[in-house]
């Protein structure tokens, strides 16, 4: 299924002001685009790990040498103060003394994807500098839980250098709740992989970061479905794990072990394929 390019809708990306901010590396040659982060608190930035790779470590103060490192907010470069990476999730918060025009999004648990709406907005580069683009619709295909609450997703197609760090979010005419962060794709990749809220908000309690989260709504939950034509296979150790299937013509393949773990599988036709970092390397 090929996945259309993504769009500028002024619509989607204005309710998304200031809730979203360009990660750049200051250069010699000007500001290079790394990816996408997500404005939590008046404070705090969250983006991938691997956006942000010198940060290798579960606590580091910024030091002169890396701090090249920052974002545009409210038109201004911003440098974080502090940056705290996550020991087990592609996960980072950027600490700051301050963010103009920042406004924080608001994050959403949920303990499934499929088949909600959803959609994603985050930078690309543009003539003058990053741009903010839109993708119009993801599918998620496969998703893991952990104790009810989902922890990460496969979705179907890819997304555009810089969108590493970009919220995934519900479409509906009201509002647009955040359930995760992009953290893999490609602009021609067949999937891109997302991180959901729940390991999010307790990556941000560990760190000392008070962020409300709150239950996806009811009323946009995804009603039960069952499977038909499922074709399962699993390239490894299945051991107390729950896999649950969902749609039509399921066709899956599984090559990794599965052990005390929830997985939600939802498709049409067609093998899943790996990802690529969607996020440009920094020049060294």
């Amino acid at each position: 299924m090929k996945r259309p390019q993504a769009l500028y809708n002024s619509a989607v990306i204005n309710t998304m002001l200031g809730r979203i901010v360009p990660v750049v590396d200051t250069t010699p040659d000007g500001r290079l685009l790394i990816g996408t982060g997500i404005v939590i608190s008046p404070t705090d930035v969250i983006t991938c790990k691997h956006v942000i790779c010198p940060y290798g470590e579960m606590d580091m103060t910024a030091a002169p040498s890396v701090s090249e490192i920052g974002i545009l907010s409210g038109g201004k470069l911003c440098h974080p103060a502090r940056v705290r990476a996550s020991a087990d999730w592609d996960l980072c918060c950027l600490h700051f003394d301050s963010l103009p025009g920042a406004s924080p999004a608001a994050l959403f648990r949920t303990a499934k994807l499929t088949p909600i709406r959803l959609a994603a907005t985050g930078f690309v580069d543009g003539p003058s500098g990053p741009q903010r683009r839109e993708i119009p619709e993801f599918e998620a295909i496969l998703e893991e839980q952990h104790e009810g609450w989902l922890q990460t997703a496969q979705l179907r197609g890819g997304a555009p250098p810089g969108f590493s760090g970009a919220p995934v979010f519900v479409r509906s005419a009201e509002s647009r709740q955040v359930v995760g962060m992009l953290r893999l794709g490609g602009e021609q990749a067949a999937t891109s992989r997302l991180i959901g809220a729940d390991p999010i908000a307790k990556f941000l309690a560990e760190i000392g970061v008070d962020v409300a989260v709150s239950d996806l709504p009811t009323k946009v939950q995804p009603p039960g479905k069952s499977a038909s034509k499922v074709k399962l296979r699993v390239g490894g150790t299945v051991d107390d794990s729950n896999v649950w299937l969902s749609g039509h013509d399921v066709d899956a393949d599984i090559g990794r072990d599965l052990r005390h773990s929830d997985m939600r599988i939802n498709g049409q036709d067609g093998e899943e394929e790996a990802s690529q970092d969607q996020t440009p390397r920094r020049r060294s």
